[in-house]
């Protein structure tokens, strides 16, 4: 009987223990939520990221599953300024999609070239967000900015000594 009842105690401890290591299992580290974060990122990644990068014609903005950006597979502490600006207004721009923000607000778009610009251009009308734009330019002549009423995409301004003056086909409709 004693033999009996140490088996049957035995095999109740060894049930409790399979149980909570079940528990430990789940809340390690790498347990439930670090696979429920990482889906949730592979999500953003796909949804949120990918259709605005790929509007842009920028590689890839993601996120690991340490939440640390990379732009190309390349961790954001290796990348140039303008990649790194790529990275903040694609992730600025996902998260106001998200939150359901009205506008979105960038400075310091001189940092992008041309090409770069245009991207953001592009991925801003595919994110359907009215949005302003800055950037410093010294001479609008020799470096115009885009020419946005052009396009029946919004209006551009040149502002000097806190005076804002129309650009381009918007200076025209307003003379």
């Amino acid at each position: 009987l004693k033999a009996f009842l140490a088996k049957r105690e035995a095999d109740r401890i060894h049930t409790a223990i399979e149980a909570n290591q079940h528990v430990i299992d789940v809340l390690a580290p790498g347990g439930l939520r670090a696979r429920k974060l990482a889906e949730a990122v592979r999500r953003f990644n796909a949804e949120a990221l990918a259709p605005l990068c790929e509007a842009a014609g920028w590689r890839a903005v993601t996120l690991d599953n340490g939440l640390e950006p990379t732009y190309g597979g390349r961790p954001y502490a290796l990348l140039s300024a303008s990649e790194q600006y790529r990275v903040r207004a694609t992730l600025q721009v996902a998260m106001a999609r998200l939150d359901g923000s009205e506008a979105v607000i960038l400075d310091a778009a001189d940092i992008l070239d041309r090409r770069g610009r245009n991207g953001l251009f592009k991925m801003l009308i595919a994110a359907g967000l009215p949005a302003l734009i800055g950037m410093t330019i010294t001479d609008p002549e020799k470096t115009p900015p885009p020419d946005l009423a052009a396009s029946g995409r919004g209006m551009t301004y040149w502002i000097e000594n806190g005076i804002a003056a129309p650009l381009g086909n918007g200076a025209r409709a307003a003379a």
